[in-house]
């Protein structure tokens, strides 16, 4: 699934804003709008990784009038009623636009490490699917797995947790991969093909 971005401990996000990547991508926006080409971008990645903060900094150089960002919430009541897929086709960018996905298609995968292999298959090949139509369709498709080191992650989420205007951004799911850090490891490289 792309590039794996291991966000450094060290690392302050105030100069991540200063990225030469998210300068890069301004040009290619500007010359994909004039060509009239779609971009989406796909930031996934580890609970607390700053997803965030990378969105943030990847769509300072757009212009405002071109570009979206597609949050998809972790679990949303009538995902059962349709396709997995559905949310995510029903999104992606118009011809000369970009669609930025805060989370996206894989997450259904990352999310479940109980599911069977049957199942993992089955989304794996609906999301190369919409991939391949999509560029097909001459979509340029950027796709990008935030990794962070267990210590990190669990610093992060205590930080949150202790903070009262943020304490609302953990759930179960940012414990459980703290708790179960060596399995979602070992499930995200397997489904990322690391």
């Amino acid at each position: 699934m792309g590039n794996l971005i291991s966000v450094d401990r060290k690392m302050k996000f105030q100069n991540f804003k200063r990225s030469e990547l998210a300068e890069r991508l301004g040009r290619l926006a500007r010359i994909c709008n004039d060509l009239d080409i779609p971009i989406l971008i796909i930031v996934d990645g580890w609970e607390s990784s700053g997803r965030g903060y990378v969105i943030k900094d990847l769509c300072r150089e757009f212009a405002a009038k071109n570009f979206d960002v597609e949050v998809f919430d972790k679990d949303e009541s009538f995902d059962d009623l349709y396709p997995f897929i559905r949310k995510f086709w029903v999104n992606v960018p118009e011809k000369g636009k970009i669609k930025i996905f805060d989370r996206s298609f894989y997450y259904k995968i990352f999310e479940k490490k109980n599911l069977s292999d049957k199942e993992i298959q089955k989304r794996i090949d609906s999301i190369k699917s919409i991939e391949k139509a999509l560029f097909d369709d001459q979509t340029i498709i950027l796709k990008f797995f935030l990794n962070i080191d267990k210590k990190e992650q669990k610093k992060r989420i205590e930080k949150l947790e202790d903070s009262i205007k943020e304490d609302f951004y953990i759930d179960g799911l940012d414990v459980d991969q703290v708790k179960n850090y060596k399995d979602y490891e070992k499930h995200f490289k397997k489904n990322l093909g690391c």
